[in-house]
């Protein structure tokens, strides 16, 4: 969440969520795209928004509240099914993932772990070694996204 101050402006103090496109919406000046923008290049362009014919020197100030939290799921065999947090400025692989979540548990066949994700719109299923991925250090890392479902199956003996 971010909010959105303007100087002896009260009614126009916002604080909102970026949407996945980058967007805010403010009293007056309607839609800004912040995404991608530096707090400062953001203020600055809010500022210039509310000048062009609404407010003759706006002081604008960006606060930001808190971020999303990204977050993706395990299941199955692992000791610690659940929801777990990407740290901010991190990527976590799918072994670390597993690891977040306690490890695989004795009957787990971690030969064939699944990762559910959407692709544009679309669900994709990932099917993956992670035994692969523990005996060789130069097997390609798979990266976990937000809100992908990792399934751990059980092994038939």
């Amino acid at each position: 969440y971010i909010q959105i101050e303007v100087f002896r402006e009260d009614e126009l103090t916002t604080v909102s969520r970026i949407s996945q496109n980058g967007i805010v919406a403010m009293p007056l000046i309607g839609s800004v795209k912040l995404g991608g923008l530096t707090k400062q290049a953001a203020q600055n362009k809010i500022r210039e928004m509310l000048q062009d014919g609404y407010i003759r020197h706006p002081e604008v100030q960006i606060t930001i509240a808190e971020f999303a939290t990204r977050r993706f799921t395990v299941l199955g065999q692992v000791s610690r099914p659940g929801s777990y947090e990407i740290p901010q400025q991190e990527r976590v692989d799918l072994l670390q993932a597993v690891g977040m979540a306690g490890g695989f548990t004795r009957i787990a066949n971690a030969s064939s772990i699944q990762v559910r994700r959407q692709v544009k719109g679309k669900e994709v299923v990932y099917k993956l070694d992670g035994r692969k991925m523990q005996r060789d250090s130069k097997a390609k890392r798979f990266y976990v996204l937000p809100n992908d479902t990792i399934t751990v199956p059980e092994s038939i003996f």
